[in-house]
C-alpha cells in the first residue's frame, strides 16, 4: 500500500491552520524522534561530533526492543558490527564482567548501558532527552520550502486521551511543545515523522512485480522459505457454523499480490523458572476459553503422544543470563498475534493504545491457556506452570514490556528502494555507511482456511551463506522534492522484503551512528539539501570512528 500524500500530512496542515499556541520552543542542531537504539546511537554520535540534540520518545523507557525483551540480538555476522554498535555490546559485556562484546543480555542491563551513554559528561549540555511525548505536527519553512523548521510534540497521555485526529486541534494544541532544528531524524519504529512530514510512505507488502522480487506478495503454497505453519489438518469450523476465532474469514487475495497487511507483532517476554525471582502468570481479566479452541484442536491433532509436547513447541525460549529467557514466536500458534497489527501504522495514538492492549491480552491469554486449560496435556501444563514473569524486569510496568515489537510500520518510498536484490546480488554500494549480514526474515501476515488446513501466510526466511553487503546512505534520503533536511533512519526506503534484512537492532545501531554523524556534518556544512552532503567526507569520518563500511 503506497500512501502519497500521507493522511498524516493533511492532519498536520489542519493543526497548523488551527493554532500556533504552543507552550514553549527550543532550538537544536539535530532533532530526533524515537529513542530506539537507532535514535540513541544517532544522538550520541551527533553530540560527540559537536551538535546539540533533542531526543524525543513517545514511551517512558528508552532503548526500544533492546531494553524491552529482545535480549538475544540478531547479530548475523559479528564481524560487520563496528563503531558505536560494537561499543554498545562491549559496554553490555562489561556489565557482566566480560572484556569482550556480549550479544545476549537482560533488558535492565541494556537499559543501564543506554542510560549511562546519555549521561556521559561530554553529552550533558548537548543532548536533551524527553520521554513520554508523541509527535503532533510538523512545520516547514515558509514560501513552499521543503525544509522542516520544527516539529511539535504533546504528552503521550494527552495524545491517547484525545481520541481521533479530528479532536486534536481543540484538545491538544495547548499542550504542544515546539522543537526547532537544522535537521530531523526519524528513528521511530512506526515512521510517524516521515509520514507526518508528507514524505511518500508505504506499509504492508508489495506485489512480486513491483520490484521483481521472487518472494514478494502473498505466498499461498507452503514452500522452503516459509515457516511457523500448520502441519496437520484441523477442524476449524465453529459451533455456529463459521470459522473459529483466530482465523480471518475474508478473501486472502491472489498469489503474489501486494496488500496492506502488516506482519505480526508480539511482545518479547522475559520469563524465568527461578521461583525466587518469579511473578506467576495470572489469568487475564478478558480471558475467554472459547477463543483458544483452534489452539486446543491443533494440539490434539498434532501431538498424539502428549509426553513429547513442551512449551518450546509453541515459543522460542532463548536463554539469557540469570535463568531468564527472551521469548519469541515459534510454531503455527504462538506469541505472534497474526492479523492484529494491520492497522497499527495508520492508527491514532488512541487506537494504537487499544491495539497494544489487544496484543497484551492475547499474549497473557496464550500463556495462561498453555498452563491451565483442561484440554492441554497435563505434562505440558505442568511444564508451563514452572515459568513466570521475571520479577526484576520491567518493574515499572508490572513486569511486562512497555514496547510492543513493531517489526515494521511506515517505510519511506524514495528515489532508491532497498529490495531483495540488494540483499542477495547488488550488495556493493558506493555510498556505503555500514554493513548488513542478516538474511531476509519476515513474519506471517494472515491466517485463513484452505481446504482441510488452516494456513498462516507471509513468513519468509531466506537462509544460506549470502554474506554481508553494504547499506547505502541514499536509502535514508527522502526525495529532494519532498524534504531536504530529513533522514529516515529506522523507516528507511526499503521494500517489505528488503526491510526484512535491515529491521534488526544491530543494524539500527549502525545506521543510527552513521546518521548522527551525517546530521552533524550537514549542520556544519550549512548546505541547503542533505541530499547534497559530501558522502566521501562522511565515509572518511565513519572509518575514523571505527564504523565498518567496506566489504
Amino acid at each position: 500500500m503506497k500512501v502519497e500524500p500521507s493522511f498524516l500530512a493533511i492532519l498536520t496542515l489542519l493543526l497548523l491552520l488551527d493554532s500556533f499556541a504552543h507552550v514553549s520552543a527550543s532550538q537544536f542542531d539535530v532533532v530526533i524522534y524515537g529513542a530506539t537504539p537507532a535514535g540513541i546511537a544517532s544522538a550520541f554520535a551527533a553530540a560527540r561530533e559537536g551538535s546539540t540534540v533533542a531526543l524525543l520518545h513517545p514511551l517512558t523507557r528508552i532503548g526500544g526492543m533492546m531494553t524491552n525483551g529482545l535480549g538475544e540480538s540478531d547479530v548475523g555476522n559479528k564481524s560487520v558490527i563496528g563503531g558505536l554498535a560494537h561499543d554498545v555490546f562491549l559496554k553490555i559485556g562489561a556489565k557482566y564482567g566480560s572484556s569482550g562484546p556480549v550479544y545476549v543480555f537482560e533488558p535492565h542491563v541494556s537499559l543501564s548501558v543506554f542510560s549511562d551513554m546519555l549521561s556521559e559528561p561530554v553529552l550533558q549540555n548537548r543532548v536533551t532527552l524527553v520521554t513520554g511525548v508523541t509527535l503532533s505536527s510538523v512545520t516547514f519553512t515558509s514560501g513552499g520550502s521543503k525544509k522542516i523548521s520544527s516539529i511539535s510534540v504533546v504528552p503521550s497521555s494527552v495524545a491517547i486521551n484525545a481520541g481521533d485526529f479530528s479532536d486534536w486541534s481543540d484538545r491538544v494544541r495547548e499542550s504542544e511543545t515546539v522543537y526547532t532544528g537544522s535537521v530531523f531524524l526519524d528513528c521511530s519504529y512506526e515512521g510517524d515523522l516521515i509520514a507526518m512530514a508528507g514524505v511518500s510512505v508505504t506499509y504492508g507488502r508489495e506485489s512480486n512485480v513491483t520490484y521483481n522480487e521472487r518472494y514478494a506478495g502473498r505466498l499461498f503454497v507452503p514452500n522452503s522459505v516459509g515457516g511457523h505453519q500448520f502441519t496437520v489438518p484441523v477442524n476449524y469450523t465453529s459451533p455456529s457454523g463459521g470459522v473459529l476465532p483466530m482465523i480471518t474469514n475474508i478473501d486472502p487475495g491472489t498469489e503474489g499480490g501486494g496488500d496492506d497487511k502488516v506482519q505480526a507483532y508480539n511482545f518479547r517476554l522475559c520469563l524465568t523458572t527461578n521461583v525466587s525471582n518469579q511473578v506467576p502468570i495470572a489469568k487475564p481479566s478478558t480471558y475467554d476459553p472459547a477463543f483458544w479452541e483452534l489452539f486446543r484442536r491443533y494440539i490434539a491433532a498434532k501431538y498424539s503422544n502428549a509426553s513429547k509436547v513442551s512449551p518450546s513447541d509453541f515459543m522460542n525460549l532463548s536463554p539469557i543470563p540469570n535463568k531468564k529467557t527472551d521469548v519469541n514466536n515459534n510454531g503455527a500458534i504462538s506469541t505472534d498475534c497474526i492479523g492484529c497489527s494491520w492497522n497499527w501504522p495508520s492508527s491514532t495514538p488512541a487506537k494504537r493504545s487499544a491495539l497494544w492492549t489487544n496484543h497484551s491480552e492475547y499474549t497473557k491469554g496464550f500463556l495462561y491457556f498453555l498452563g491451565n486449560d483442561d484440554g492441554i496435556p497435563i505434562s505440558l501444563r505442568s511444564q508451563m506452570q514452572t515459568w513466570g514473569l521475571a520479577a526484576d524486569e520491567f518493574t515499572e510496568f508490572n513486569n511486562w514490556p512497555e514496547q510492543l515489537y513493531v517489526r515494521e510500520g511506515y517505510r519511506m518510498v524514495s528515489d532508491f528502494v532497498f529490495t531483495e536484490h540488494d540483499r542477495e546480488t547488488n550488495k556493493t554500494k558506493t555510498d556505503s555507511i555500514g554493513l548488513f549480514s542478516y538474511n531476509i526474515d519476515t513474519h506471517n501476515s494472515q491466517r485463513f482456511p484452505q481446504g482441510e488446513y488452516v494456513r498462516n501466510e507471509g513468513d519468509v526466511e531466506i537462509d544460506g551463506p549470502l554474506g554481508p553487503g553494504q547499506l547505502p546512505f541514499r536509502m535514508l534520503l527522502p526525495r529532494k522534492s519532498e524534504a531536504t533536511n530529513l533522514l529516515a533512519v529506522v523507516p528507511c526506503s526499503a521494500s517489505h522484503l528488503g526491510y526484512g534484512t535491515i529491521r534488526l537492532e544491530p543494524q539500527f545501531l549502525i545506521l543510527g551512528e552513521s546518521s548522527g554523524v551525517a546530521a552533524s556534518q550537514y549542520v556544519k556544512a550549512k548546505i541547503d539539501n542533505i541530499q547534497d552532503l559530501d558522502v566521501s567526507a562522511l565515509q572518511s569520518r565513519l572509518r575514523t570512528r571505527g564504523q565498518i563500511i567496506d566489504l
